[in-house]
């Protein structure tokens, strides 16, 4: 049964996000991917063709230092690399690391910190502020730890220049700092003209979301993901939390 049931996850996942916009490679101009992590995912849309610029954000300082390095034949051409939390105003914010391993992917923006767990201050900017000037058929890659609303909310305007987007999302509250925010970025991305059509169907606190310019889909496919759609609400909803287990 668990064989039939993640065939059944992974089909509607976004792990094969690469795979599928490669399909628009020559279409793609210019990429946005916050956090960055280690730089190696970047790698990967350095490959396309037509891409000329990838806007990198990584607040880490032990993740960003590692980016440097991955990323350095690229860094004065077509990477721009920025140590910044995306959100959806300016000014200073914690980075916090709950398991004090700063580098491995987890850490989370905070306005707020204690003494007893492991931050630093960084800056926080607004997207729009950093990407402006740039055409439309964009790519967004954003996995933000419990911050997405506030990134997409700053982003303004460059939301309508994409083409495709990768979002991380909430289904259930974790915690104070990791409320549930899917059903947000869904309103946010469909007012800015954008489709979902892969979503995490598993039964999880996080997963993907992934958005398709809707005037760049079939009516076939923008009726599939209105299935789709009431399919996640109905698991993360209804049938998870009476099963007891949003989380995997």
């Amino acid at each position: 049964m668990g064989k039939y049931l993640n065939n059944f996850y992974s089909r509607f996942s976004a792990n094969n996000f690469l795979e599928y916009i490669k399909l628009d490679e020559g279409k793609i101009n210019w990429v946005i991917e916050a956090g960055c992590h280690d730089g190696n995912d970047t790698l990967e849309f350095v490959k396309f063709s037509n891409v000329k610029v990838i806007y990198a954000f990584e607040p880490d300082p032990i993740a960003r230092e590692i980016a440097m390095k991955t990323l350095e034949p690229y860094l004065t051409n077509l990477v721009k690399l920025y140590p910044y939390a995306l959100s959806n105003s300016e000014g200073e914010i914690y980075l916090v690391q709950s398991h004090g391993n700063f580098g491995n992917g987890t850490s989370e923006a905070s306005e707020e910190f204690s003494h007893e767990i492991p931050h630093v201050k960084i800056k926080k900017v607004r997207l729009n502020r950093i990407v402006s000037e740039e055409s439309s058929n964009g790519i967004l890659w954003l996995d933000v730890e419990g911050h997405a609303v506030e990134a997409l909310v700053g982003a303004g305007g460059i939301l309508n220049k994409l083409i495709h987007a990768k979002i991380e999302v909430q289904m259930h509250t974790l915690n104070d700092a990791r409320k549930a925010d899917s059903t947000r970025v869904l309103q946010i991305m469909r007012k800015a003209g954008h489709t979902p059509i892969m979503l995490p169907l598993h039964p999880g606190f996080f997963g993907d979301i992934v958005f398709t310019k809707a005037t760049e889909l079939s009516i076939s496919k923008r009726a599939y993901s209105l299935v789709l759609v009431s399919l996640f609400r109905f698991l993360h909803l209804i049938i998870y939390p009476m099963l007891g287990k949003p989380g995997i």
